[in-house]
């Protein structure tokens, strides 16, 4: 019958090898670490931020919570032609400009 050898985690640890705790190559690993602990972390940029910020539309839900309003409101506002929309397939985008005019108080309707 097999017993299972139990491993410790300094054995499974990059630096901290079974070897004399004075070899060369150990106080090396030693320094390594320490030198990677120091380092900062700092956060990448997520790419997907500068996607949003750069988009040109938004869905009719997205543009409810940007005004303030009940989905079902937002909607009702796009049928109405209150909120201008460009409907692609079954998708209804809402143009960012148009939403930012439509806050500063400008007329977006079109004229006949």
């Amino acid at each position: 019958m097999k017993t299972k050898q139990s491993s410790s985690p300094q054995q499974l640890s990059l630096f901290n090898s079974p070897q004399d705790e004075s070899s060369p190559s150990s106080v090396r690993k030693k320094v390594v670490r320490k030198q990677v602990q120091a380092l900062p972390v700092v956060k990448a940029p997520s790419p997907l931020a500068d996607q949003q910020e750069r988009r040109l539309t938004v869905r009719v839900p997205e543009a409810a919570k940007m005004l303030g309003i009940s989905r079902s409101v937002a909607y009702e506002a796009v049928s109405r032609g209150e909120i201008p929309s460009v409907k692609i397939g079954r998708r209804v985008l809402i143009p960012v400009a148009a939403l930012e005019r439509l806050l500063a108080g400008e007329n977006i309707r079109e004229k006949d």
